[in-house]
Order: C-alpha cells, then structure tokens, then sequence
C-alpha cells in the first residue's frame, strides 16, 4: 500500500472521517462503514514462520485497526471438499439441488432488519466481555497481533453482531462466547509460526497414525541423541493418546511431569512443526488432527 495510502486510510479507520480538497473545495465527511480488505503476500507466498505485518507489509497501527484478521494459506493438500465442489457445478442435477437455499432477496431483507436493530449489552454479558479482555491482555505475551484497548471494542461490536443475528434486543452471554471463539480463531492463526500439514490428509473417520509420524520424523533432530528424540517423541504422542478430548498442551507442563530439559522438548517440537506435523508458539502444541 502506498504511504500517502495508508495516511488516508487511518484517518477514516480512526476517526471514520475523510478530508476532501478537490477544486478549492475543502470539507470533511463522515465514512461510517465497514472496511473490508485483502492483501497478498509480499514475496508472492505466506511466509509462515514471519509475522503477518511482515508478510502483507502494514504497520501495526493500521493492522490492530482491523477487528479480524483472517490468513488463507494456499497449502499443497488435496482438498476434496473443493474439487466436488467445482465438479458439482458443471453437473447436470445441480440445479434442481438449489431449492433450499434461501434466495438473494430473501437474504438481503432479513439483512436489513438485523441492522436496524441496536442490542443493548446485559449486565452478565458486560461483565463476561471485561473479564475476557483482562485474560487476554495478561496471556498476550509473545503475540504477534497485539492486544489494545480496541480488542474491547472488537469485543462488544462481534458480540452487538451476533445478537442482530438472533434478532435480539439484548447482547447475551451466549452471543459474547461466540464472538470470544471467532476472535480466538483469527488470533491463533495470526500468531502461529507454521501452516497446517500438507504431508497428512486426514479424513474425518481417520485415526490417529503416531506410529508413522514417528517413522519420518525420527531421523530430522539435530541437537540431542537418538534415544533421546525417540523418548521425547513418545512422550508427547502418548500425552496425545491419553488426552484426546485436548488440542493443545503445555510445554512447560510435558517437560515438569517428565522431568525433561525444556529445551529439548523444544527442539523436538520446533522440527515437528516445521514438518507440519503440529503447530506451536511459544509455551504451547497444538494439535492438528
């Protein structure tokens, strides 16, 4: 984005306010809407293990202006939702499936009544939205997406959002906790250094295949013996096992109970997520399948 680009653009995402100077004309307007936008890569492909200001090359002060910032990673899986999709299309019953979409117009009136509606936040839901900023704010350590004050305001307009959608006059706790899981999603991906496998499809009824996973990774380690990556592998596989209901666990917590150098966990994980096997930041793995 130009510079003289993102001057402007600040303004209205600030103030929600445009200058105009055109023809010895100077007025301020008002530009109360929503800002969508996408941006590609700066090298051509998302560099996973680089920082989303990097790869899309905007500030932090424009990027926290965004109340969501979603990454769409065009990875090497064989994606068979997709290709039925586009199959689908070209097939000749395709069309007498479409009865039960709703139509456009339908759609565009329902819209329209949502937004007329202004939600008034409760007093539980006030209360649920305050202490989820202040968890955010202490567990925000290492993010690459910062948590500002206007992660609050992000907060209360997702949560406003989905009581329109319900058509309610008041924002519940119930529409709070969906707009927790959208900005959690959108947070995660934006501070993970890796992408999800493209090694492994796994399918819904799949199990889980730690033996395999094991076999490739076993002779990637650099840094600590043999026996070693092998008994680290197999702790945290079997953690995997025993916790199947968990996506995620604490490396700290793997490396107390086993009475492990942390370290050397970290090294076994950062090799198996730069394989795609995991994903990782800084204190946690997370799980893929």
């Amino acid at each position: 984005m130009d510079v003289n680009d993102r001057v402007a653009i600040h303004e209205v995402m600030e103030q929600q306010t445009i200058p105009i100077a055109k023809v010895g004309i100077h007025i301020t307007l008002n530009a109360r809407c929503s800002v969508l936008a996408a941006a590609n890569p700066v090298l051509g492909r998302f560099d996973s293990k680089k920082s989303v200001q990097y790869n899309v090359n905007l500030p932090d002060t424009l990027l926290t202006k965004f109340d969501l910032v979603f990454i769409t990673l065009d990875t090497n899986v064989h994606d068979y939702d997709i290709s039925n999709h586009v199959l689908k299309m070209y097939a000749d019953d395709n069309r007498s499936n479409n009865e039960d979409i709703v139509s456009s117009e339908l759609f565009k009136r329902f819209i329209n009544h949502a937004k007329k509606i202004k939600p008034a936040l409760t007093d539980d839901s006030a209360l649920l939205i305050s202490k989820s900023y202040s968890k955010l704010r202490e567990d925000s350590k290492g993010f690459v997406i910062l948590i500002t004050p206007r992660v609050l305001e992000t907060l209360i307009r997702l949560s406003t959002a989905y009581a329109k959608l319900r058509l309610s006059e008041t924002v519940d706790e119930c529409d709070v906790d969906e707009a927790l899981k959208l900005f959690n999603f959108t947070k995660n991906n934006s501070i993970f250094r890796v992408k999800r496998s493209k090694n492994i499809i796994v399918k819904e009824n799949d199990t889980f295949n730690k033996e395999n996973i094991e076999n490739v990774q076993r002779e990637k380690f650099t840094g600590i013996t043999e026996a070693r990556k092998n008994s680290i592998l197999e702790i945290i596989w079997n953690w995997k096992d025993k916790n199947s209901h968990e996506d995620s666990c604490s490396i700290k917590m793997l490396a107390e109970i086993n009475k492990i150098d942390i370290e050397e966990i970290r090294t076994v994980v950062d090799e198996l997520a730069s394989q795609d096997f995991i994903m990782v930041d800084e204190d946690n793995i997370y799980f893929l399948d």
